[in-house]
């Protein structure tokens, strides 16, 4: 997790302050390509970025759950004004 925290520290650093991490370390190893791991997250993060959200930090959680890796990214939202 430390690896991916600063890519996406050093792939937006003007947004990296908006970003509030929550890891709960443990003792797992994860059996995945991590280049495409990388990429799926840098993904994540810029449609975050790019797209309108509320006022406040994402909020990027990372833990293992009954030996599966968890990984969920809360962003902020405004109230919608009109019906939806």
């Amino acid at each position: 997790m430390e690896d991916l925290r600063r890519k996406i520290s050093n792939d937006f650093p003007k947004q990296n302050t908006e970003i509030t991490w929550e890891i709960q370390p443990g003792n797992a190893m994860l059996n995945v390509d991590p280049q495409l791991l990388q990429e799926v997250f840098t993904e994540l993060f810029d449609n975050a970025f790019r797209h309108d959200r509320g006022k406040g930090p994402l909020l990027a959680k990372a833990k293992i759950d009954n030996n599966r890796f968890r990984f969920t990214l809360h962003e902020p939202k405004g109230l919608f004004e009109l019906p939806t």
